[in-house]
C-alpha cells in the first residue's frame, strides 16, 4: 500500500495524502496504517472538493490549524521520499488541503518556472536554486521548498517574497531568506534556516529534521540563565572555535583546486629555483630563504583568479569552439566558491554555444536580475539579437523579451525583420514580444 498516492498528470484532481499531522505534540510523524490506508485511497464523495493552499491561508486560520498544515505537508513530503519519488515543483499552487485537514500533493506542473513577464511568482519563489539554474530537482530541492512553504504557512508570507516571477528568483538566488516571525520557535527556526540553504550539498538530505522540529511542542520551558561571564572569558576560544571551523570548511571543500593550482605553480617556479641556486649561497640558511620566498610565491600563484581573468578564459575558450573546456573552467570556478550574476552570464554565454537556447535565456535572464549593468554586455546582446532568428516559437519571443530589457538599439534592426517575416502567422508565434521590444528600445533611445 502506497503511503503516499501517486501524483496526478497535470490537469487531474490531486489526492489527499494519507499521512495525517500528528495528534499529540512531541511525537514525531508516524506512519499511515494499512487501514487507514484503505480508508483514504477509497473514492471519496463529489461533495468533498480540496481548497488551494493559498485559498486555505487567505481565511487566517488559527495557529493549531496553521501547525497542522505544516506538519501534514512535511509528513507527506517525507512519506513521498520513503517511497524513492520526487515531487520537484512543491508550492502553493501544488498543494491542496481536504476538509478533513489532509495535505494532497497536486500535479508537478511544468519543469521549470517560468520568468517571463506575466509568469507566476510562486514556482519561481519556492523553487530551489539549482532548480532555478536549470538542474534536475532532487531530494534536496524538495526539501528546500517544504522549508519555504512551512515558513509561509506559519508566518502568512514566504521567505522570498517579490511582486514579479524574476525578481523572487533573484532573491533565491543572491539574498538571504527572510527571518521567520516570533511565533516560529527556536528548534525549528534552525532547521528552516538549514533547509533553506542556498547551496545543495548543505541542506539535510530529508525533511525527517523539519517533520521532528514540527512535532516538537510548541512551548518549552525555557532553560534558567546562566551566570554572564566575563566580557573577556573565553574570547580566544570561541574565536579558534569558529576559525577552525571555517577553514576545515574550506580546506574540504577548495583543497583539490587549490591543491592542482598550487602544484601548477610551482612548476612555474623551476627556472627561478635554477638562477637562486646559483645566487643564495649553499648554506642551511639560504635553503630555507629559499624554500619560503618559493612557498609564498606559489600560493600567490594558487589564489583563484579574478572575475575579469575567468571572463576572458572563458571567452577565448568559445573563441576556440572549446565550449566544453569553458563549462569545466566555471565549473573549477564553482567548486572554487565562486558564486554571483557574471557566473550565470558566463554560464549563459556556453550554452548558447552549445546551442541550448532554453538554458542560455534563462541564465541571461538571472543574471540581469542581480547585475542591471550587464545590460551593456556585448556578448549578451549578440546571442539576443542571434536568438530573435530562432526556429521555436517561444526562443524568438524569449529573445525579443530580452532585447527590450537589454535597450540595445542595434537590434533595432533585427527585430524590424523579424516583425516581417511570416506576416499574421508570425503574430500568433511570437505574440506582441517583438511590437513591445520595439516600443522599449525607442523609448530608452529618446532624448
Amino acid at each position: 500500500m502506497n503511503t503516499v498516492p501517486p501524483l496526478p498528470a497535470p490537469g487531474s484532481a490531486p489526492r489527499a495524502s494519507a499521512v495525517p499531522a500528528p495528534a499529540a505534540p512531541g511525537r514525531p510523524v508516524p506512519p499511515r496504517a494499512p487501514a487507514a490506508a484503505a480508508a483514504l485511497d477509497a473514492p471519496r464523495p463529489a461533495a468533498e472538493p480540496l481548497r488551494a493552499l493559498a485559498e486555505v491561508l487567505a481565511a487566517r486560520p488559527e495557529g493549531a490549524a496553521r501547525l497542522a498544515i505544516a506538519r501534514g505537508l512535511a509528513a507527506a513530503v517525507a512519506a513521498l521520499h520513503a517511497e524513492g519519488r520526487v515531487h520537484g515543483a512543491l508550492h502553493p499552487g501544488t498543494v491542496r488541503i481536504a476538509p478533513g485537514g489532509a495535505v494532497a500533493l497536486g500535479a508537478r506542473g511544468a519543469a521549470r518556472p517560468g520568468l517571463g513577464p506575466g509568469a507566476p511568482v510562486e514556482p519561481a519563489g519556492f523553487a530551489a536554486p539549482e532548480v532555478l539554474r536549470g538542474a534536475r530537482a532532487g531530494r534536496r530541492a524538495d526539501v528546500f521548498s517544504t522549508a519555504a512553504l512551512v515558513q509561509a504557512i506559519l508566518c502568512g508570507a514566504p521567505p522570498f517574497d517579490a511582486p514579479t516571477a524574476l525578481e523572487a528568483a533573484h532573491r533565491v538566488l543572491y539574498r538571504p531568506p527572510a527571518p521567520p516571525g516570533p511565533e516560529v520557535p527556536p528548534a525549528l527556526e534552525d532547521a528552516i534556516a538549514a533547509a533553506l540553504a542556498k547551496p545543495r550539498w548543505r541542506r539535510p538530505g530529508s525533511v525527517l529534521a523539519l517533520c521532528a522540529a514540527l512535532a516538537a511542542p510548541a512551548s518549552a520551558p525555557a532553560p534558567a540563565p546562566a551566570p554572564a561571564p566575563n566580557a573577556w572569558d573565553g574570547a580566544l576560544d570561541r574565536a579558534r572555535s569558529a576559525l577552525a571551523s571555517l577553514v576545515a570548511a574550506a580546506a574540504v571543500r577548495r583543497a583539490p583546486a587549490l591543491g592542482a593550482a598550487a602544484l601548477r605553480a610551482l612548476e612555474r617556479l623551476r627556472p627561478l629555483v635554477a638562477a637562486a641556486r646559483v645566487r643564495l649561497p649553499a648554506s642551511r640558511r639560504g635553503r630555507a630563504v629559499l624554500a619560503v620566498a618559493l612557498l609564498a610565491l606559489a600560493g600567490l600563484l594558487a589564489v583563484p583568479r579574478g572575475e575579469a581573468d575567468l571572463a576572458a578564459g572563458v571567452a577565448a575558450r568559445l573563441a576556440a569552439g572549446d565550449a566544453a573546456g569553458a563549462r569545466a573552467l566555471l565549473d573549477e570556478a564553482e567548486r572554487a566558491g565562486r558564486r554571483g550574476p557574471l557566473l550565470d552570464k558566463l554560464r549563459g554565454d556556453v550554452a548558447c554555444a552549445r546551442r541550448a537556447s532554453g538554458e542560455c535565456l534563462r541564465r541571461y535572464r538571472l543574471a540581469l536580475a542581480a547585475d542591471p549593468a550587464l545590460r551593456t554586455d556585448p556578448v549578451i546582446r549578440e546571442n539576443a539579437r542571434r536568438l530573435l532568428g530562432a526556429d521555436g516559437c517561444g526562443t524568438r519571443r524569449a529573445a525579443a523579451e530580452l532585447i527590450g530589457e537589454l535597450r540595445d538599439p542595434e537590434a533595432l534592426p533585427a527585430l524590424r525583420a523579424a516583425r516581417g517575416r511570416g506576416g499574421l502567422l508570425a503574430y500568433f508565434c511570437t505574440g506582441d514580444s517583438i511590437d513591445r521590444a520595439i516600443r522599449e528600445v525607442r523609448a530608452d533611445a529618446r532624448p
